[in-house]
């Protein structure tokens, strides 16, 4: 779970792969750096895979509405890769997001990101009709997947 202790851990792994692929965009830095306000006070969650001892990976809950969530901000170090914390991230990231009670999970992502775009469908996403107002958010070009939890 998430602790200021983190912040940084959650902002670093991020801004990582989104260095490599893409840029860092103003709605990711929003984000990044205020996760306390702009995901958990908002009634999301951030949080943590640890691996041998430190944070591997990270991912976000954002509460879009009172039955509607998105995944994001889902990253793992470089160096542990490889170790299905992704998938590990991916997994309780849904658990959560049924005890949170939200019946869709949505989430944004790259056709660029083909290992990525593969773990989503596996997990028992599809691609859905774009929602151009979710869409817009990034000026990257991003696909919309969704999950229907109910």
């Amino acid at each position: 779970e998430y602790a200021d202790e983190y912040k940084l851990f959650f902002r670093d792994l991020n801004y990582q792969w989104l260095e490599k692929f893409f840029s860092v965009e103003e709605k990711d830095k929003k984000l990044l750096h205020n996760p306390q306000e702009e995901i958990i006070d908002k009634g999301g969650a951030v949080i943590f895979a640890r691996y041998e001892g430190t944070i591997a990976g990270t991912a976000a809950i954002i509460k879009l509405s009172d039955k509607e969530c998105e995944i994001a901000k889902m990253a793992v170090n470089p160096k542990f890769q490889g170790k299905q914390i992704g998938r590990k991230l991916m997994d309780a990231s849904i658990e959560r997001c049924r005890e949170m009670r939200f019946n869709k999970i949505i989430l944004l992502t790259s056709s660029k990101l083909v290992k990525a775009v593969n773990m989503y469908e596996t997990a028992g996403f599809k691609t859905a009709k774009p929602n151009e107002n979710i869409l817009n958010e990034y000026s990257r070009k991003t696909i919309m997947m969704e999950m229907n939890l109910s």
